[in-house]
């Protein structure tokens, strides 16, 4: 999903259609190179809790993660095929 700063007008990706696999392939690794080390150190607590379990739950959720990191931040949903796209 794209989201577009309104501020700046940046338009970023939120997470590829692979960003599972990014997740599961480098775990926390991949939280912090998105910039979202709220999740860095969840991944990391939850991991030791449920004995790596999590591990392989997370990558299903990376999607809508990162997602929310850029709505929180203020950023806007940005569909570029629509005309007069606010």
């Amino acid at each position: 999903m794209l989201f577009k700063n309104p501020l700046t007008q940046e338009v970023k990706a939120s997470s590829s259609k692979i960003s599972w696999l990014w997740c599961l392939c480098f775990g926390a690794f991949y939280f912090m190179y998105k910039g979202n080390w709220k999740h860095v150190l969840l991944y990391i607590i939850f991991a030791i809790c449920t004995v790596c379990i999590s591990m392989f739950v997370y990558p299903f959720l990376v999607k809508d993660i990162n997602n929310a990191k850029y709505l929180r931040s203020g950023w806007t949903p940005y569909y570029p095929n629509i005309e007069n796209n606010c």
